[in-house]
């Protein structure tokens, strides 16, 4: 059992002289959904990183290269999760320069209940993960959604193919790519408004964790 397509083709390549019964079974993410207020109009975009952002692994320094490239548009960045490795704050700070103390906001880890909710109250308007490798799932995705909130994403892995099913985010090929889709979207109210709505649907589209456990109950009593 995999949770993607992706997944799947990792295990099949890695075995490819076996003949395996894969399954793919979605993995289920019990984060309450959350609604936005209106959005301000105020003019400024406000980005999210979840999860690990200081994470090299994670993509960090891309995100760090997108931050510079858009210091001269209205941007808030709002960092969830752990984000004090690595240097990642002072990074940040060069990176927005003189800006830098009214746009990063540094909102610590974060309890996955809340973190919805948590998304809602900052007013974000998109995540963005530029992961350099391709994840099988993507849990922060998830927890995106559930907060209406889209998400661009690198193209690789599991991230991609759930962004491109759905249409909630953006498919970017690298930081540059990032960064023109961050210009779009400032200003672009139309354009955030759809990819929000199709977030909502995504998110209300995840399967519950009984709906979860049923899948994996069923694909292994046919194993038995």
């Amino acid at each position: 059992i995999t949770p993607s397509e992706g997944a799947r083709g990792v295990v099949a390549r890695a075995f490819a002289a076996r003949v395996l019964p894969l399954q793919v079974i979605p993995h289920a993410l019990a984060v309450p959904l959350a609604e936005r207020s209106p959005a301000r109009a105020d003019g400024v975009l406000r980005v999210a990183l979840l999860g690990a952002p200081s994470a090299p692994w994670k993509g960090a320094d891309d995100v760090l290269a997108v931050m510079s490239a858009t210091r001269d548009l209205a941007l808030e960045w709002h960092v969830f999760g752990d984000a004090d490795a690595h240097g990642f704050p002072d990074g940040a700070a060069a990176a927005l320069g003189t800006a830098a103390d009214a746009r990063l906001h540094l909102h610590g880890r974060y309890v996955r209940d809340e973190i919805a909710a948590r998304l809602a109250a900052a007013d974000v308007d998109v995540t963005l993960a530029l992961s350099p490798w391709a994840e099988t799932f993507s849990y922060t995705l998830s927890e995106s959604w559930a907060a209406g909130v889209p998400a661009i994403v690198r193209d690789l892995g599991a991230p991609a193919d759930r962004v491109r099913s759905s249409g909630a985010g953006i498919v970017v090929a690298d930081a540059q790519g990032a960064t023109a889709a961050l210009r779009r979207l400032a200003g672009n109210a139309d354009e955030r408004q759809r990819l929000a709505d199709a977030a909502r649907a995504a998110a209300r589209g995840e399967p519950s964790l009984g709906e979860n456990a049923e899948r994996h109950r069923s694909a292994c009593a046919a194993l038995l």
